[in-house]
C-alpha cells in the first residue's frame, strides 16, 4: 500500500514537473518567436541608419577589398559572383545584412586557379604588400582550403595587424550526372580521400584530380554545378550539400549592393532558396564574425581605417 501510495506522488511530482517544464518551454519559445518578429520588423520593414564608425568602416574596407577583387578580375577576364550572405543581403537589405562585414564571392574552378595564379603579383605590382595578404584559409587540420584576400592594418593593441577587411572566394564544380539518393554520402568519402592525400603531402593538384575522378566531375561545362570540397557549402560543413543547374547562374547578371554593382546568379531567388530555406526572414540562430570585438578598445582605429581605405581606395580608382 505505502509503495502504491510512494509511486502515485511520484508520478504526480512528474506530471507536475512537466506540466512546469511545458508552461516554460512555452514561454520561451515565445519569448524567442516575439524577439524573431521584432528583428524582422526592424531590419526589413524600417528604414534603418548608416552603421556606426567600427561596423562602417569594416563594411567600407570589406568592400574596397571586393574592388581591387573586381579590378583583378577584369583585367584577367575571371567570371565571378556575390555568394552566401552578401547575395543574401544585396537581395534582402540592398547592402549588407546588418550583423555581417566581410565579402564571400563564388567561382567556377578554372577561373579560381586562374585567380590564384595572378592575385598575389597583382598584390605586388601595386605595391600593397604591406596592406593586402593573400592566403588559404585552414581546416583544423592544417589542410589548406579556400582563398581570402585580406586588408591588414596595424592597431595600437600589442601592435598587431588585425583584419580590417576581408574577401572569401570559394570554388565550384561541374558535375555530370548524379544520385540524389547517394550524392552526398559520396561527396563526404570524396572530401575525406582528398583532405586524407594532402595530409599525407601528395601534391594538391593530384588530390584535386582524386576528388575530380570520384565524384565523376568536369573541367568543361555541364548542366549542374556543385561545391569544391573547400566550400562551406558541403557534408560536415556550415552549409547543407546542394547542387545548382548551370543555366540558373550562367549567364550572370547584375545586383546592387551598397550603391555598387557586382555580378551575381542569373535567377538569384533560386539560388538563394537552395541556400537559405526562408530566406526573406530574419534567422532565429544568426551566423556572424566576430571581427568588430577585436577594435572596440582601441585607440587609433580612425587613424589606422582612414589611412588604409583612402590607399586603397586611391588604387582601385586609378587600375589598369
Amino acid at each position: 500500500m505505502k509503495k502504491d501510495t510512494h509511486n502515485n506522488d511520484l508520478q504526480k511530482e512528474l506530471e507536475e514537473l512537466e506540466a512546469e517544464f511545458n508552461a516554460y518551454k512555452k514561454e520561451t519559445v515565445d519569448f524567442i518567436d516575439s524577439s524573431v518578429y521584432l528583428l524582422n520588423t526592424y531590419y526589413l520593414d524600417y528604414e534603418l541608419n548608416q552603421p556606426k564608425f567600427l561596423l562602417g568602416h569594416l563594411q567600407l574596407m570589406s568592400i574596397e577589398v571586393l574592388n581591387f577583387v573586381k579590378n583583378v578580375c577584369e583585367k584577367h577576364d575571371i567570371e565571378w559572383w556575390l555568394d552566401f550572405g552578401n547575395l543574401l543581403g544585396a537581395f534582402r537589405h540592398g547592402k549588407f545584412i546588418p550583423w555581417d562585414e566581410d565579402m564571400d564571392i563564388g567561382m567556377m574552378r578554372e577561373d579560381y586557379d586562374r585567380f590564384e595564379n595572378v592575385i598575389s603579383h597583382e598584390v605586388k605590382d601595386k605595391g600593397l604588400d604591406d596592406l593586402i595578404e593573400v592566403k588559404k584559409r585552414p581546416f583544423k587540420s592544417g589542410i589548406r582550403k579556400f582563398i581570402q584576400v585580406l586588408a591588414r592594418g596595424e592597431v595600437e593593441i600589442a601592435n598587431f595587424k588585425y583584419i580590417l577587411g576581408n574577401v572569401d572566394i570559394f570554388p565550384y564544380d561541374y558535375i555530370r550526372e548524379y544520385d540524389e539518393n547517394t550524392l552526398e554520402e559520396k561527396y563526404r568519402a570524396a572530401k575525406d580521400k582528398c583532405m586524407d592525400l594532402q595530409k599525407r603531402n601528395f601534391i594538391a593538384n593530384y588530390a584535386l584530380d582524386t576528388f575530380y575522378e570520384d565524384m565523376d566531375l568536369s573541367w568543361e561545362p555541364t548542366d549542374y554545378i556543385i561545391p569544391g570540397w573547400e566550400n562551406p557549402c558541403t557534408p560536415g560543413s556550415m552549409y547543407k550539400l546542394v547542387v545548382y543547374e548551370r543555366e540558373k547562374i550562367f549567364p550572370l547578371n547584375e545586383i546592387e549592393f551598397a550603391g555598387n554593382s557586382y555580378p551575381c546568379p542569373n535567377e538569384v531567388d533560386y539560388y538563394l532558396d537552395k541556400l537559405y530555406p526562408n530566406y526573406m526572414k530574419i534567422p532565429k540562430n544568426l551566423r556572424k564574425h566576430n571581427r568588430i570585438g577585436h577594435f572596440r578598445h582601441n585607440k587609433n582605429n580612425e587613424e589606422v581605417f582612414t589611412n588604409c581605405y583612402n590607399r586603397l581606395r586611391e588604387i582601385n580608382a586609378h587600375f589598369d
